[in-house]
């Protein structure tokens, strides 16, 4: 974080909700590392982030859609 971004930051995760990493979660992950893991490079926190936002039927928003293959409701925040 660079100084003087604290309270942007701050009010972000002010507005969001946490959500439960559980073995659902955890095995729709394995299955996106199984599937992504060479041909996107796919990390397991990318994998763990896309496969709850799956589970709960979010929006994603990211700047990289590469780290999300096969996630339909994607979308770009403004920067």
């Amino acid at each position: 974080m660079r100084a003087g971004e604290e309270m942007g930051i701050a009010a972000l995760f002010a507005g969001l909700d946490a959500i439960t990493i559980d073995a659902t979660t955890g095995e729709l992950a394995g299955e996106r590392l199984k599937r992504y893991r060479r041909s996107h490079a796919l990390e397991l926190g990318d994998a763990l982030i896309g496969a709850s936002a799956v589970q709960y039927g979010e929006r994603l928003a990211t700047f990289n859609p590469r780290h999300y293959p096969g996630i339909a409701q994607l979308s770009s925040p403004d920067r």
